[in-house]
């Protein structure tokens, strides 16, 4: 796994990604379907977009809510960890047409 933080920086290896502990809001949208992805924040909300799949989700919120709109996977399906200690926690599809 390697980190991509909220104040930029990128992900060498394909198939995987993260962001741990941004502080502030956080929102990865991926193109391609990773083996496994994670993205930590400490306040503000994070939101990981992923390609349509089956996942593997662990979504949990400390103060704030959670949301899943992917289909839940299997053991071989990809992983996707997204945790927020103060605000709300979304994985969903990746829509093309959101630049935001």
């Amino acid at each position: 796994m390697c980190a991509i933080n909220a104040g930029g920086g990128g992900c060498p290896h394909p198939g995987s990604g993260g962001a741990p502990d941004a502080v502030g809001g956080l929102k990865l949208a991926l193109v391609r379907v990773p083996e496994r992805v994670e993205a930590r924040g400490r306040n503000g909300d994070v939101t990981v977009e992923v390609p349509r799949a089956a996942y593997r989700v662990d979504a949990a919120a400390d103060n704030g809510g959670t949301r899943v709109e992917v289909p839940r996977g299997g053991a071989g399906d990809p992983a996707v960890t997204a945790r927020a200690a103060n605000g709300d926690v979304t994985v969903r599809p990746v829509s093309r047409w959101d630049r935001s």
